[in-house]
């Protein structure tokens, strides 16, 4: 630390307490921070409705001021044309509309194929966000979101969050990490490693640091797929 800043940083450990380290946040979803509590809405209210993107008129999203200025068209704007990851994952349409369509954002929404194709792209451009100051007001220790799904024939759906979870608020269970690992590893490592990961995570106040990472270090040997490993 003190390299990093160029100057002496003193910290008396012996007094010095943990709590950040529970007050810490982790993305459940493959977005920018500030998108996340607005991702998990949309998630919710596709899973709790189901829905015809044909008979979508409009979707609005209110959210916290620091995510309608990162990702909402606020302070630094918003891309109008959505071609590439790093514009996907910074445009609350783009993810609104994908969180819609496929239920869960992923590196998946995020491939070249996934981006450009036609039902994604005209979906988000139905999607409008706008701050709610009182959701502002709750930023950090809440996140609050809401999206309103307008459809044809007047018909409105909503849901609304104060957070997600990886929020402080709302901490990941073991569960939850299980399910993100499982997801995100899927045919890129075998079962038996992937096996030994997660018992060597959810011990890791028992074993030694450098054994995790010595299985961590045989993913990037090559250790990944049954058939990678036969042709080894």
């Amino acid at each position: 630390m003190d390299h990093l800043l160029g100057k002496k940083i003193n910290i008396d450990w012996d007094k010095q307490g943990y709590e950040g380290v529970v007050e810490s946040t982790i993305k459940k979803y493959n977005a920018m921070i500030h998108t996340q509590s607005a991702v998990h809405c949309m998630v919710e209210l596709a899973r709790q409705n189901k829905i015809d993107p044909d008979k979508i008129v409009s979707i609005d999203a209110e959210v916290f001021q620091l995510a309608f200025d990162f990702a909402g068209g606020g302070l630094y704007g918003v891309d109008k044309i959505i071609r590439i990851k790093e514009q996907a994952d910074h445009s609350l349409p783009y993810l609104l509309a994908v969180a819609l369509l496929d239920g869960d954002v992923t590196p998946a929404q995020f491939k070249a194929d996934r981006i450009i194709k036609p039902d994604v792209q005209s979906l988000l451009k139905k999607v409008s966000v706008r701050p709610n100051h009182e959701y502002t007001e709750l930023y950090p220790g809440k996140m609050p979101a809401k999206i309103t799904v307008t459809l044809q024939h007047g018909k409105v759906i909503e849901h609304d969050v104060q957070d997600y979870p990886g929020l402080a608020s709302h901490p990941f269970t073991w569960e939850d990490a299980v399910e993100k690992f499982d997801r995100l590893v899927a045919g890129r490592i075998d079962e038996e490693l992937s096996r030994e990961i997660k018992n060597a995570v959810h011990s890791v106040e028992n074993i030694q640091v450098r054994d995790l990472m010595t299985l961590l270090g045989t993913v990037k040997a090559g250790r990944a797929t049954p058939a990678s490993s036969n042709a080894a």
